[in-house]
């Protein structure tokens, strides 16, 4: 942000000046909008956030013109999306991740996004050793992140998100062991009877202790019986 002030504004005051304002924008955010930021996008939809995320982008382009308000409300939107971005990401994989394993991958996708920043970085560095203007640059960065942002969302909100995540046939055995004789979702709800597929993966994967003492409520004692016969076991007794 000092490099785009003093580019834009060919001062070293209005450098710092973009700085204490890109700052002062991510500690607003941060205590004003990102506690709610995840409330909202439950309420409004992931495709809503999206599009609304490819606005807050839009606005950031607005940083390559040299006029000072327009500028702050540039590094605003910057500050803006940086937040947004990281909350609706990890919203996104809730949906394409198995329970089990969403920690691992928000971390292959963090550590991807990292190397792909190093490289951007990279680049940088190389034009401008290069004596390429900063600004054009931004420019062009700004421009190409736009175009790609706006594809994206579009292609996005065209889709439909699964109403549960889609998973695989060890990631059921993974969350179905714990249960005696299942070794699946459907066998989890064949014993659980009354309870939707989307409530048991709530059940499964909640911190709450009671959530799972509930589920075991649930199971039907007969159906779990019928479950270990048909695996060769025998249902104990006692």
């Amino acid at each position: 942000t000092d490099l785009l002030g003093r580019s834009l504004f060919q001062s070293a005051e209005m450098g710092s000046w973009c700085s204490h304002v890109a700052v002062l924008s991510n500690v607003a955010i941060s205590i004003s909008l990102q506690p709610f930021i995840a409330h909202l996008t439950d309420h409004f939809g992931l495709a809503a956030g999206f599009s609304f995320l490819g606005v807050v982008l839009l606005t950031q382009t607005l940083g390559v013109v040299p006029y000072k308000w327009i500028t702050a409300s540039a590094l605003f939107a910057s500050q803006l999306f940086l937040g947004m971005g990281g909350t609706l990401i990890q919203r996104y994989f809730v949906y394409f991740a198995a329970p089990h394993r969403l920690g691992s991958v928000l971390g292959i996708f963090m550590g991807s996004v990292s190397v792909l920043g190093v490289v951007v970085q990279g680049i940088i560095m190389t034009c401008m050793s290069l004596s390429v203007p900063f600004i054009r640059l931004v420019i062009f960065m700004t421009s190409i992140g736009s175009l790609w942002w706006s594809w994206y969302s579009s292609r996005f909100a065209s889709r439909q998100l699964p109403r549960n995540v889609v998973l695989l046939g060890d990631d059921e055995k993974e969350l179905a062991k714990q249960f005696p004789g299942c070794s699946s979702l459907d066998d989890l709800l064949y014993v659980t009877q009354a309870v939707s597929r989307e409530k048991l993966l709530q059940m499964l994967t909640s911190p709450k202790p009671q959530d799972l003492v509930e589920l075991i409520s649930f199971m039907d004692g007969d159906r779990v019986a019928d479950l270990l016969q048909g695996m060769g076991e025998e249902p104990e007794t006692g």
